[in-house]
């Protein structure tokens, strides 16, 4: 890949993806001016030289679907970078610092084959930590003192991902909850139905079959009735009298 020409004081965006380019990256750090370069899913292989992507400018970086080795490029010197595309590719070692001295730095993905080693603590980094990968595999402390950062594995959780309840476990606890109540409902009727029908039966029953009681209760059934019916009697004469002798 042979990137020279007039162009190098002018050239911002440069964005060259899905061809068949081939061999190592070329320096194109005399592109000052450039703000955004793409160059994903192309056939570029080797490593990064060091300085070769001295890009103050540069906004948007994509190398990713290439077939470049060796460690992450050093970006320390791009600033302003907001998006970083690193993925499917051949990298591997550790993780250099610069990445976490990106303070603008919004989108960064990255699939390492065989990271071993990354460290990012106490930068200003923040947002989801990406899923997937080797970056959930190694210990809170290497994201330690980047407060704006969340997800795992820190203890921070991102926006949208608060713990929300189980519409279905919610809904099959109520329903639970809807059936026991009708089971308790129905139960206490029916026991309160034998209770009554025990009772009835067993007080009329008790009645029919025992001479000497039924005629007890029947005597005692007219004793009432003769004595409501004498008072009632009673009641009316005293208010014939009240009537006739005002």
């Amino acid at each position: 890949m042979n990137l020279s020409g007039p162009l190098e004081n002018k050239l911002q965006f440069l964005d060259l993806r899905g061809n068949q380019i081939t061999g190592p990256l070329p320096n194109i750090s005399r592109f000052s001016f450039l703000k955004e370069l793409k160059l994903g899913t192309n056939q570029l292989n080797g490593e990064i030289l060091q300085g070769s992507l001295k890009l103050p400018n540069l906004r948007v970086l994509d190398l990713s679907s290439n077939k470049i080795t060796g460690q992450v490029p050093d970006l320390s010197f791009s600033s302003f970078l907001k998006e970083l595309y690193l993925d499917r590719n051949l990298f591997n070692g550790s993780l250099t610092k610069s990445i976490g001295s990106l303070s603008k730095l919004e989108v960064f993905v990255l699939q390492l084959s065989h990271l071993g080693v990354m460290d990012l603590a106490y930068n200003d980094l923040s947002g989801r930590i990406p899923f997937g990968g080797q970056l959930q595999t190694f210990d809170e402390s290497v994201y330690e003192g980047n407060i704006g950062l969340c997800g795992e594995p820190v203890k921070k959780i991102c926006p949208g991902d608060e713990i929300r309840p189980d519409p279905k476990i919610t809904n099959g606890l109520n329903d639970l909850e809807v059936e026991d109540d009708g089971f308790i409902t129905e139960g206490f009727y029916i026991s309160m139905g034998i209770g009554f029908a025990t009772g009835f039966w067993g007080i009329l029953g008790t009645i029919l079959l025992n001479k000497s009681f039924r005629y007890a209760v029947f005597n005692f059934g007219s004793g009432v009735q003769d004595y409501v019916c004498l008072k009632v009697e009673l009641g009316k004469t005293r208010l014939r009298r009240r009537v006739q002798n005002p």
